[in-house]
């Protein structure tokens, strides 16, 4: 029900009125007024495996909402078309061969910004009455226009979002309890069932699909489970798998449906943030939590993000040990961020394997580890000409840095386990190729060998995007709907 789901839905509805659709979700139906400012309450209730989902080593955290409407919910909002340089790249018949038509995927995009109210966050729009923008970011201004680094090419700018009228509570990852945030629990489903009988439209909450039951080449009917046991099969003309980078491999991969190249060729946007220390009180808690965007030109193979989280959440990441961790959330006020991500070569895989059956086999390149320390390197560099005293990485040995000594940040990222890393962005494991031995997907997104089972997620990315991928999810799920129709 998050971003692809919904919107796939959507989109076949506008063009087919008497279609009758189910969406089950894995996660649990949570209102927004019932979501609260108790973070840790929210990241159980929101989160895949309660924010706990790891990779095979535990190094490496994956964030992915679990809830109806998905990680939507739980995200930045953040919005980025698909880099023209990646849509080549995926259209590349030596490469991916995708097959994506560029001017209706372009309209797809259009369609789906003016129907998220998708803009640059302005605090002086009409009808704007609260100053939202991060107060972390002011400093990192300071230090990007004292490096010149805001002269184009580059850019620097605040991100564009489906957020409108926003009160800036700070409180983005774990849900908008202010329904300003336009995400698919907000905007999309409840306007699918004002819009549309009870008949067309069904959402079933708390309930994961276990597996795709098949004859020859048609999928005859799935069979789920609710937690507390109880069973249900669904028999139905076409089945559309819009779980997630990763629950959609797995699914493919639990019902022995698809080709060899399920589950491989995973990517994410790596990411890690960095924290500087201020002599004066910033309050970077107050405001989005991911206001501004620095993006080199060309690319250096990342971008930025200022970041920052509300008290727990921000435990949870802070720099330092026992007194050293102590003594940083003491200072919480005088604290700003910046996150940066790596869009990943795609070496990781998904089995169905492991303990909970959630095997996720992932170790970042060296390549991809030395651009992550470039630009954490980078980023402190920034912050300490913007102000700061000294700036933090996040990593295992406690480090308090000036420009003297930043380039200890790039032997600490190479160490194994030596920097925390995560992501939010999984993609791709089920590529879509006009190709059945490069990819999973037609590029009219049918799985190759089965005739009424489409995948419809991040899980179709040829590779990693390299910047906040719901829009491409949500403009891929209306550019497919028309094929699913067909």
């Amino acid at each position: 029900s998050g971003a692809g789901g919904a919107m796939v839905a959507h989109s076949m509805l506008k063009h087919n009125h008497e279609l009758k659709i189910i969406i089950l979700e894995r996660g649990d139906h949570t209102d927004s007024l019932d979501m609260t400012s108790n973070e840790v309450d929210m990241l159980a209730r929101l989160y895949a495996d309660g924010a706990l989902q790891l990779s095979r080593d535990f190094n490496f955290q994956i964030l992915q909402g679990s809830c109806v409407g998905g990680s939507t919910v739980i995200n930045n909002a953040v919005s980025f078309n698909l880099p023209a340089a990646v849509l080549k790249k995926w259209n590349d018949a030596q490469l991916y061969d995708a097959g994506l038509d560029e001017t209706r995927l372009n309209q797809s995009f259009q369609y789906v910004r003016q129907l998220l109210k998708i803009k640059k966050q302005d605090e002086n729009a009409p009808g704007q009455k609260f100053p939202f923008l991060n107060k972390g970011s002011a400093p990192f201004k300071a230090g990007i226009e004292a490096l010149e680094l805001d002269k184009p090419p580059n850019e620097f700018n605040v991100v564009e979002a489906n957020i409108d009228k926003c009160f800036g509570c700070g409180y983005c990852n774990i849900g908008c309890r202010y329904g300003k945030k336009l995400s698919m629990l907000n905007s999309v489903l409840p306007d699918l069932q004002r819009d549309y009988p009870k008949d067309n439209i069904r959402i079933i909450a708390g309930c994961e699909v276990d597996k795709l039951h098949t004859s020859g080449k048609d999928i005859t009917h799935l069979s789920a489970s609710f937690k507390n046991g109880r069973k249900l099969d669904i028999r139905a003309k076409k089945f559309i798998l819009s779980a997630g980078a990763i629950s959609s491999s797995l699914i493919l991969l639990r019902s022995n449906v698809g080709n060899a190249q399920v589950g491989k060729n995973l990517a994410f946007n790596l990411g890690s943030p960095i924290t500087a220390v201020f002599d004066k009180v910033i309050n970077a808690y107050e405001g989005l939590q991911i206001s501004h965007y620095f993006l080199q030109n060309p690319s250096r193979g990342y971008i930025m993000e200022t970041w920052f989280n509300p008290p727990v959440s921000q435990a949870l990441t802070m720099p330092g040990w026992f007194d050293d961790h102590f003594n940083n959330m003491l200072r919480y006020n005088k604290l700003s961020s910046v996150g940066i991500l790596v869009p990943t070569e795609g070496n990781a895989e998904i089995r169905n394997g492991g303990l909970f059956k959630r095997d996720i086999k992932y170790k970042p390149t060296a390549e991809d580890l030395k651009k992550l320390g470039d630009g954490l390197e980078l980023a402190g560099k920034i912050f300490l000409r913007g102000g700061a005293t000294h700036v933090m990485p996040h990593t295992l040995d406690y480090l308090e840095l000036t420009e003297d000594n930043l380039h200890l940040i790039r032997q600490n990222v190479l160490k194994p386990g030596g920097i925390t890393l995560g992501t939010g962005h999984p993609q791709g494991g089920n590529k879509i190729s006009k190709d059945p031995k490069k990819g999973v997907v037609s590029p009219e997104f049918k799985v190759y060998g089965y005739n009424n089972l489409y995948v419809v997620d991040a899980s179709v990315f040829p590779s990693s995007i390299g910047v906040n991928p719901q829009l491409t999810i949500m403009a891929l799920a209306d550019y497919a709907a028309e094929f699913i129709l067909d």
